[in-house]
């Protein structure tokens, strides 16, 4: 069922422009000779794990048109994480203007199971909690960042054409998210800015790759 959601309809690698695979292995010094496209996700954009002819790993996200916005904007982060050492190494960026693509170091790992396990359940905790001491406040220039995920509640519930509408009411919890989207103590956090989802973890055998 998760699958059927989240990335059933990724982009194969066979739907990579040659050009783009091309200019990927020219800038990694070294060809692509396979691929293995990876499930989850929230858009239809690539994502895979590829081999190099020197025997190197990587892994690849490409996306083009709209979705390709969503991609430069990652670029951006990734720069700003990786030299923290806590995240994936960006390796190379390729942006033709119409097809984005991002190369990270592989992490050899795997998605977490649906529903979750305890033990990965507490290793993503773990790797969260982490991550949020760290990284706060967020290394991130405000003006790469998009606006968090949560905020869009607060201004969902203000829009006057939406005002009774049954779907919306009735929903204490969504009062919640709006409450927590306008604390000023969770400024500049990393948590407020997106959702963890489980295609975002990949576990190792002690720990947890976000």
């Amino acid at each position: 069922m998760y699958e059927e959601m989240t990335g059933s309809h990724r982009i194969a690698w066979s739907g990579l422009p040659a050009s783009v695979a091309a200019a990927l292995g020219r800038a990694l010094g070294s060809g692509i000779v396979s691929a293995d496209s990876q499930p989850g996700g929230f858009s239809d954009g690539l994502a895979a794990r590829v081999r190099l002819a020197d025997g190197r790993r990587a892994f690849v996200k490409a996306a083009s048109s709209g979705v390709a916005a969503f991609h430069r904007r990652e670029a951006r982060v990734a720069e700003v994480l990786t030299p923290t050492g806590l995240v994936p190494r960006l390796l190379h960026v390729h942006d033709d203007g119409t097809w984005v693509a991002l190369v990270f170091e592989e992490v050899a790992g795997h998605l977490p199971a649906q529903p979750w396990r305890r033990p990965e359940l507490e290793r993503v905790l773990s790797s969260l909690t982490t991550l949020t001491e760290a990284l706060t406040p967020s290394p991130v220039p405000a003006e790469i960042l998009a606006r968090p995920r949560l905020g869009g509640w607060r201004e969902l519930s203000a829009r006057p054409e939406l005002s009774g509408r049954p779907e919306l009411s009735g929903r204490p919890e969504l009062s919640g998210w709006r409450e927590l989207s306008g604390w000023r103590e969770l400024s500049g956090r990393p948590e407020p800015d997106g959702r963890p989802e489980p295609d975002e973890a990949a576990g190792r055998d002690r720990s947890a790759v976000l």
